[in-house]
């Protein structure tokens, strides 16, 4: 486990990538709502 961190490494990239496009996705709904109101 602790000599092939490449699975962890790549899980943690998505988990990240996850993590982008929910704050992208959140932002852009919250300009949505704004332009709407």
């Amino acid at each position: 486990m602790l000599h092939s961190p490449r699975p962890f490494h790549k899980i943690t990239v998505l988990i990240m990538n996850m993590l982008q496009w929910i704050s992208a996705i959140q932002s852009c709904s919250h300009t949505m709502t704004k332009k709407l109101i």
